[in-house]
C-alpha cells in the first residue's frame, strides 16, 4: 500500500505544484510542503541501486549495502572497524606519554580535542590506542559540503519498498560505542556543530528529528575525540566558538623531533624543517612543513634520487617566496654541497656505463 507520503513525492518527481499535490491527495498545502522537504534527504531505491552498481567494489558502500539488507533492525556488526594493524610511534607530552594521556581520557569517556598542524600524527595516535585495546575506530572526514544527513542518517527503502530509517556513521557510533573521530571538526558546517551540541555535553544524547523525534542516550563506550588544525593558517576552517570548544579536554599537538628520527627521517632533513618549522612560527614562512612531507622525500631519495626527490619537495610549496626560503635553507643546511655532489658523481658514473 503505498503511503501518503509516498504520494506526495511521487506526483512532485513528475512536476506537480504543492497547490495541485495537496488537492490531489487531500491534505493541506503547509503538509505538502514540509513532506517535499523531507523528502529531499530520502535516497529513492533507483539512486540506491545505481550507486549500488557504480561503487559495489568499495568496502564502505559494502557496509551500506549490509544496512540495507538489515534495515529494519538497523544492525551492524562493530567488531569490523577494530583496526588490525598499526605503526604508530609513542611520543613524549605533558611529563608522559601520549598515549598514556589518551588511555586516561578514554577510561573517563572525556570528550577530546587534539589541536595541530597538519601531518603531526593527531589521529594515527587514536587509532593506534583503538589498535591496543581493539576498540571500534571510525574517522570521519569533515569539510564545508558534509552534511547533518550524512553523519545522522536518512530514510531509504527496505527490501519490501517502505521507507525506513538508516543510522549515519555517528548515529551508529552513538548507539553501539566505540571510538568517534571528528576530523578537521573546524571545517564542518555551523548546523553539524549544532547536531552535536547534546551529544557532547553532559545529556550525551542525540535526537533524530527525521527519525519521528527519537531520542538516543549514548551507549557508555562512546568516545568522542576531534581533531583540528590551527584556524587562523589553514584556508577553509574557522575558530570554534568557546561554548563549543569548552566541552572537550584540548591537547595541542606538535611535530616531534625524536619521532621522526626514528621513523628514518635523516639529519639533513631534520635540520631543514626545524629551520623552516622555527621561521613559520616566527611569521617569516607561511607553510608548515609535515612529518608526512619529510617521509615522502627520504622515499623519493630512495626511489628516484636526491636530485628529483629535492626538486619534488621544493614543489610542494606554491607560494612562490616559501619556495625561495626553501630553497635557501637546504642549500644552507648542507653548505658544501657534499650530499648533492655524491648523488651527482653517482649519477655520472651511471651514465658512462651505459
Amino acid at each position: 500500500m503505498v503511503t501518503k507520503k509516498e504520494q506526495i513525492l511521487e506526483l512532485r518527481s513528475k512536476g506537480k505544484s504543492p497547490e495541485d499535490i495537496a488537492k490531489e491527495v487531500g491534505t493541506s498545502v503547509g503538509s505538502v510542503k514540509s513532506t517535499i522537504s523531507r523528502g529531499k534527504n530520502i535516497i529513492n531505491k533507483g539512486t540506491f541501486e545505481k550507486i549500488n552498481k557504480e561503487f559495489k567494489s568499495n568496502e564502505e558502500f559494502e557496509s551500506v549495502q549490509s544496512v540495507q539488507r538489515n534495515v529494519e533492525t538497523n544492525s551492524y556488526d562493530m567488531s569490523k572497524l577494530i583496526p588490525l594493524h598499526d605503526g604508530y610511534i609513542p611520543r613524549k607530552l605533558y611529563g608522559t606519554t601520549d598515549l598514556k594521556i589518551l588511555e586516561n581520557l578514554y577510561n573517563k569517556r572525556l570528550n577530546t580535542m587534539v589541536v595541530g598542524e597538519t601531518g603531526t600524527g593527531k589521529t594515527h595516535a587514536v587509532r593506534n590506542l583503538c589498535f591496543m585495546k581493539k576498540l571500534p575506530y571510525k574517522r570521519i572526514s569533515l569539510n564545508g559540503a558534509t552534511t547533518p544527513e550524512e553523519l545522522i542518517g536518512q530514510l531509504i527503502p527496505s527490501n519490501n519498498g517502505d521507507l525506513v530509517w538508516v543510522d549515519g556513521w555517528v548515529t551508529r557510533m552513538v548507539r553501539y560505542g566505540g571510538v568517534l573521530v571528528l576530523d578537521e571538526i573546524n571545517a564542518c558546517p555551523p548546523e553539524i556543530l549544532f547536531v552535536l551540541q547534546s551529544l557532547t555535553d553532559g545529556e550525551r544524547t542525540l535526537t533524530l528529528t527525521q527519525n519521528d523525534g527519537e531520542i538516543i542516550k549514548a551507549h557508555k563506550d562512546l568516545w568522542i575525540v576531534c581533531t583540528m588544525n590551527p584556524s587562523d593558517v589553514y584556508i577553509g576552517t574557522k575558530s570554534l566558538n568557546q561554548s563549543f570548544r569548552d566541552r572537550f579536554e584540548v591537547i595541542e599537538w606538535d611535530y616531534d623531533e625524536n619521532v621522526e628520527r626514528k621513523l628514518g627521517i635523516s639529519e639533513h632533513i631534520l635540520k631543514v624543517a626545524n629551520q623552516l618549522r622555527k621561521m613559520y612560527k616566527e611569521g617569516e614562512f607561511q607553510s608548515a612543513v609535515s612529518t608526512r612531507a619529510l617521509l615522502q622525500f627520504e622515499k623519493n631519495v630512495q626511489n628516484i634520487g636526491k636530485i628529483p626527490a629535492r626538486e619534488i619537495f621544493f614543489n610542494k610549496f606554491s607560494n612562490n617566496e616559501d619556495r625561495s626560503i626553501v630553497k635557501e635553507v637546504f642549500e644552507l643546511s648542507d653548505p658544501t654541497g657534499f650530499v648533492l655532489k655524491k648523488e651527482e658523481n653517482k649519477e655520472g658514473d651511471d651514465n658512462d656505463s651505459n
